[in-house]
C-alpha cells in the first residue's frame, strides 16, 4: 500500500540534538553533548504525530561555528504535505569565537537572569589536553573556577553561579597554549 510521508533529513557535517523543552521561550536547556548526533535523519519525523504535532520538541543545530535553535510550528500533514518551523541563529547570544588552540567557546543566556550559564564548546584537535573555565569579577579576583573536558568534540557545561552576586564578570577559557576571555552578566 503507498501512502504519502514526509521528514526532515539534515545535511551532512551538521550535527543535531532533540530537547524537550518549551518551544516560545527565551531560556534554553542545551541537551548533554552526547545527545548531539550526526546522522542524516536525527530530526525525521519525531517531531510529528499522524496529525498535528508535537508541541515541545525543539532541536538544537550546530553547523561549523554557528549554532541554532529550531522547532515545527505546523504540519499541512497528507493534505499538502507542508511543514513550518522557527527557527533562530544563536551564535551571537552564545558569543562564539575561535580560539587559536582549535577550541571555540560561548556562553548562554548572557546576560543571565538565574545566574545559570550555559558554556558550550568545541575542541576541534585532540591536541589540548587540560582546559579550565574561571570566573573574575571586575577588581580581577578569581571568584568561580572549574575544569572541563578537553577531548576533541563539542560539549556543554552548565555553570550555576549563584554564589556570586549580580553584576559583570569575566568569564575565561584557558588551554595549555592560549587564555580567551568573554564579559558575563548575571542578574
Amino acid at each position: 500500500m503507498m501512502y504519502r510521508m514526509a521528514g526532515v533529513i539534515q545535511s551532512p557535517g551538521i550535527t543535531v540534538a532533540k530537547s524537550t523543552e518549551t518551544q516560545e521561550t527565551s531560556a534554553v536547556s542545551l541537551p548533554p553533548s552526547a545527545e548531539f548526533k550526526k546522522e542524516i535523519t536525527t530530526i525525521g519525523h519525531s517531531w510529528k504525530p499522524t496529525s498535528g504535532l508535537i508541541p515541545d520538541a525543539v532541536y538544537y543545530i550546530k553547523e561549523d561555528n554557528k549554532y541554532y535553535r529550531m522547532y515545527f510550528t505546523e504540519n499541512g500533514g497528507a493534505a499538502t504535505g507542508n511543514m513550518y518551523f522557527k527557527y533562530k541563529d544563536i551564535t551571537d547570544l552564545l558569543a562564539t569565537n575561535d580560539v587559536k588552540t582549535g577550541v571555540s567557546f560561548g556562553i548562554y543566556p548572557n546576560p543571565s537572569p538565574n545566574k545559570q550559564v550555559t558554556l558550550l564548546y568545541d575542541v576541534k584537535n585532540s591536541g589540548t589536553k587540560k582546559a579550565d573555565i574561571s570566573v573574575y569579577d571586575m577588581a580581577g579576583k578569581k571568584v568561580y573556577n572549574t575544569e572541563i573536558t578537553a577531548q576533541q568534540g563539542f560539549f556543554r557545561k552548565e555553570l550555576n553561579l549563584y554564589q556570586l552576586q549580580s553584576g559583570v564578570y569575566i568569564i575565561t577559557l584557558k588551554t595549555e597554549n592560549h587564555t580567551e576571555s568573554k564579559k558575563l552578566i548575571l542578574k
